[in-house]
């Protein structure tokens, strides 16, 4: 019983942990990213509709991930181009793309909540034997797709790119400099 809970949490931990990691990384560069949300959201839908169209998981993957970066590259555009509000850009962002999904979902296909067309195609899971028997480790290490190990794979290094590399130093001065009280003086002034 407690293995079915641990796999399923691994499981479902794992848009929400990508998720968390592109948020962190946007806070440490002094961001606030509200939209992170429609991004999930409309790479949920084109992955889904990616995948029954072509039965291949590996292009819904690669599909939500373009329509995902698609999104947040708009969003870039109007905070830095246009100079809005980022807070407001992103809860805007939030909810025209969770109402877009709602309406495709309703006007295309007649779903008003869980949409699962058929053929989908989903990630293979890793097996690992050796695990699989033995209880909580073969519910956290056995059975899981490849996306899950990436993800938790991704919370080390982009720990290590912040602490350890150029790009994490210059990330982490960013934000610093951005919230620093001479900032906000010289900006008054």
């Amino acid at each position: 019983m407690i293995n079915l809970f641990i796999h399923a949490a691994m499981l479902t931990t794992t848009p929400i942990l990508l998720t968390a990691i592109g948020g962190f990384v946007n806070r440490m560069g002094d961001l606030v990213n509200l939209g992170l949300e429609s991004m999930m959201l409309a790479g949920a839908l084109v992955a889904v509709e990616v995948s029954a169209a072509t039965g291949s998981a590996i292009l819904a993957t690669l599909a939500a991930a373009l329509i995902g970066a698609f999104v947040g590259l708009l969003m870039s555009l109007i905070v830095t181009r246009l100079r809005a509000n980022e807070i407001i850009v992103g809860l805007g962002f939030s909810v025209a793309v969770a109402g877009l999904v709602r309406f495709i979902l309703k006007s295309a296909y007649g779903a008003s909540g869980t949409y699962n067309p058929p053929g989908v195609a989903m990630l293979q899971k890793l097996d690992v034997p050796i695990l699989d028997g033995v209880p909580i480790l073969g519910a956290l290490f056995s059975q899981l797709d490849p996306l899950t190990w990436l993800a938790w794979a991704i919370v080390p290094a982009v720990a290590f790119a912040l602490a350890r590399t150029r790009w994490g130093l210059r990330l982490r001065a960013t934000g610093a400099a951005e919230s620093s009280p001479m900032r906000a003086y010289a900006h008054d002034c």
